[in-house]
């Protein structure tokens, strides 16, 4: 693994100044270590709904649960019940935090940059700290984690290949676990083939509105079902049991359960996922931490990726950030909850990451670049800066 880039903090005089390189890889150690120290403590402060899903995985590999086709639940018990892990193994924070803390770093030394600045350091370590909440237990996204690092591991010399083997390797993650990878998958390809033919960024979003039109005509003709209907039934039957603690239910924006409002309501949702204002309607402040989280991490990662389209000058980045969109253009039909949305993106995070920094990198560049021709008095930047290795 590449050593973490420098950490650039407020210089006395105004401006950021890079630290020495000890002091910074001290604050990374540091880093590491808190989050390490919270793996395995995070069970004695934090409420149980945190932990209901690796109580139902943990009761599943006590019944012996085999691989079954389509059950997230029973093929991920599989897993850890082949490698001994019970809810109740002193090893399970250690191995589990073993994986996570280092893809989350994946996502900031792949993107090869020499200085993280702070309100990204902060936010790695908000990211961080919820990815190891998530995942350093019996938990399903600790799989999709695996998916990404094999994302990660895809070797660039022969791209295409490794790209056809990972699309391979997300499709049994669908079929034995979660189907919906099916839908990922389409989307992703569709929008890596949009992003090779076209650089008009503005595209995008209504390129997903389409995509998302197209899937609710075939969930509305071959099952009956409007593109809302999965989360409206988990939500309606919550209600019914009278959860509590699911306050950041996703309702229906538009009511009626017609084709047309299922659709609209999964392109609210969708655009809610980026801004999440339904939250500052709760009136707490935990969830305005959570709005405020949200909307500099998506903010970020949009800039950088909308920055890259246009530019066509990383591959590789351009490849994450369809990724993470394919993810969230599907969680708007599915996700049944604000606190879903994030749990489940957690394994992207380190994705989101690279988009940001390495595309913040460049828009740096490409800034300066026309200052410098302003300043020399050329006419213009050549759009095309080369490829980044």
């Amino acid at each position: 693994m590449r050593i973490p880039p420098r950490i650039m903090l407020p210089a006395p005089h105004g401006g950021l100044r890079p630290t020495e390189t000890g002091l910074s890889r001290l604050i990374w150690i540091v880093i590491v270590a808190m989050l390490s120290v919270l793996a395995v403590a995070k069970e004695a402060f934090l409420p149980r709904y945190f932990f209901f899903d690796a109580g139902t995985i943990d009761s599943f590999i006590a019944a012996g649960a085999p691989f079954v086709a389509g059950d997230s639940y029973s093929s991920t018990a599989a897993i850890f019940g082949a490698f001994g892990f019970r809810l109740d193994s002193p090893l399970l924070p250690v191995a589990t935090c073993a994986i996570v803390v280092p893809v989350m770093l994946f996502g900031v030394t792949g993107a090869k940059v020499s200085f993280i600045k702070p309100r990204q350091l902060v936010l790695f370590v908000f990211c961080g700290v919820l990815a190891v909440i998530y995942m350093t237990t019996l938990s399903k996204d600790l799989i999709v984690m695996l998916i990404v690092l094999a994302f990660f591991a895809r070797p660039r010399r022969h791209a295409w290949i490794g790209t056809l083997v990972w699309l391979g390797l997300a499709l049994l993650y669908g079929y034995y676990f979660r189907t919906y990878w099916f839908l990922i998958v389409a989307i992703f390809v569709a929008l890596r083939v949009m992003t090779l033919v076209t650089r008009r960024a503005f595209l995008i979003i209504p390129t997903i509105f389409v995509l998302l039109f197209g899937i609710a005509v075939i969930l509305q003709i071959k099952l009956g079902v409007s593109a809302d209907y999965y989360r409206v039934i988990i939500n309606d039957a919550r209600l019914d049991q009278g959860e509590t603690h699911a306050n950041t239910m996703i309702m229906p924006f538009i009511p009626g359960g017609s084709f047309l409002a299922g659709y609209l309501n999964t392109c609210i949702t969708f655009l809610t996922f980026i801004v999440p204002l339904p939250l500052l309607g709760l009136f707490s402040p935990y969830y305005v931490v959570i709005f405020a989280f949200v909307v500099v991490l998506q903010f970020s990662f949009w800039r950088s990726f909308l920055f890259e389209m246009r530019t066509g000058r990383d591959a590789e980045v351009i490849e994450c950030a369809c990724m993470v969109t394919a993810v969230l253009a599907i969680q708007s039909m599915f996700e049944p909850d604000y606190g879903s949305y994030v749990r489940h993106l957690a394994p992207f995070y380190p994705l989101m990451f690279l988009t940001w920094l390495r595309g913040s990198v460049h828009g740096a560049s490409v800034a300066a670049s026309r200052t410098e021709c302003d300043r020399t008095g050329l006419s213009h930047v050549p759009k095309q800066a080369g490829k980044v290795a």
